[in-house]
């Protein structure tokens, strides 16, 4: 039965994807194998796989265009950490980009493996960014801007640090860096990423009751319990994740990076809170911000506000590339 279905499925996909989607649509997005196939055979995207600059073989689709001025390469976040999530920034960029979006160590297709090595998370994970930007300018010598999303912006901050300090950055070009609802640190980020899960879920299991109802579980529920997670998941971080991964805290380093970078972030993210990438920003040499103050969610704001997004996306982009 299961063989039967798989074939049905896969027999019926062209067929699914005859009529273009939109890389807006989440239910869509969601569908991982759908967005690949049509990444693929409609906008012309190729597959293949580049090793990690520690050895791992990452899974990737790559659209090299004729006239591109520059490469973006798109690190996304923990989870799903696949590249299919980030198929909406083909239709944020410009036209004249190379892209290169690929899937996490231990997600997707790549090697590795994710929950086996979670208490190392943080380690080694920018290695996958220094061979994506490696890989990146063997294909095209064009100037590079790194995208990173959530998890993705702290491993690609760590990457350019470390290729700076072998002095790569001017080798590979690399002109900027995106860093959207990202975090300074993992001892920063479970707490609340923790008790933005557990709320995110249980609003979600009671968002068809009565309005009262909804308040009340929050009130007696949901905050008591969030609360709780906040002060009592930090000493299991500092228990449990191994010391390096405590210790690659972005703030005392950022001071030294040269790179430009555009910081984008909602003053309403309760899994990753602004405060402390605000406190990135002040420390970053060449800064650039979008604060933003309507309501939106975390690592979704490319979603919720694509207009106002393309438009600072890609004037930083031109910024950085024509500097």
């Amino acid at each position: 039965m299961k063989r039967a279905f798989s074939f049905i499925f896969i027999f019926c996909m062209p067929f699914l994807v005859a009529e273009k989607s939109s890389y807006f649509d989440t239910k869509f997005l969601a569908q991982s194998d759908l967005v690949k196939q049509q990444l693929i055979e409609v906008d012309g995207f190729t597959e293949g796989f580049f090793p990690a600059s520690d050895g791992l073989r990452l899974n990737f689709v790559w659209l090299s265009r004729p006239q591109a001025r520059c490469t973006v390469i798109c690190s996304s976040g923990f989870w799903p950490g696949a590249k299919e999530g980030m198929a909406t920034l083909y239709e944020l960029l410009a036209k004249n980009c190379n892209i290169l979006l690929f899937d996490a160590r231990g997600h997707g297709a790549s090697e590795g493996s994710l929950w086996r090595n979670v208490l190392q998370y943080g380690e080694r994970e920018y290695n996958d960014i220094i061979g994506a930007v490696q890989w990146a300018h063997e294909q095209s010598k064009k100037p590079i801007v790194l995208f990173g999303m959530c998890a993705g912006a702290f491993h690609a901050t760590h990457a350019l640090l470390n290729m700076q300090k072998q002095q790569l950055l001017e080798l590979y070009d690399i002109r900027g860096l995106v860093f959207d609802s990202g975090w300074d640190s993992l001892t920063s980020i479970v707490p609340t990423a923790v008790a933005g899960e557990w709320e995110k879920r249980m609003m979600k299991s009671v968002k068809t009751a009565p309005q009262i109802v909804q308040n009340s579980v929050r009130l007696a529920i949901v905050s008591p319990v969030s609360l709780l997670l906040q002060l009592t998941t930090p000493p299991l971080v500092w228990a449990l994740v191994s010391k390096r991964a405590r210790q690659a805290a972005l703030l005392p380093k950022i001071k030294v990076l040269e790179t430009p970078v555009l910081y984008i972030h909602s003053e309403d993210d309760s899994f990753a809170p602004i405060s402390p990438v605000k406190q990135l920003a002040k420390k970053t040499r060449n800064v650039h911000t979008w604060w933003i103050t309507e309501q939106s969610t975390h690592a979704c704001h490319h979603i919720k506000h694509a207009n106002a997004y393309r438009e600072k996306l890609q004037q930083f982009i031109k910024t950085v590339v024509s500097a």
